[in-house]
């Protein structure tokens, strides 16, 4: 009985602990998170590996805005080049 609540308090302090530790970011990640927040939605915003027209473009995971289901990008300007490419053609779409 004395294990099983010392098994417990272990486990509940670890979560305890993993909910109250956050991933710091850079000021220029908090202004390109919420970018990616305001133009693609709270989900967008993740850890992953980078990815153009579906396919990983490196090994290494960042954070990041996922633009599109085909598209995730770590740096910002390149982001902001996919979003306004898309954009362009989405208003030629429309006409």
């Amino acid at each position: 009985m004395c294990m099983k609540n010392f098994v417990v308090f272990i486990a509940m302090s670890f979560l305890f602990l993993a909910g109250c530790l956050r991933i710091q970011l850079t000021p220029e990640q908090e202004e390109y998170k919420s970018l990616c927040v305001q133009n693609s939605g709270p989900g967008a915003w993740m850890e992953m590996g980078p990815m153009k027209d579906g396919s990983f473009t490196a090994k290494e995971a960042c954070w990041g805005c996922m633009a599109d289901m085909n598209n995730m990008f770590c740096d910002k300007e390149k982001y902001l080049t996919f979003m306004s490419g898309e954009q362009k053609m989405s208003m030629e779409g429309t006409q």
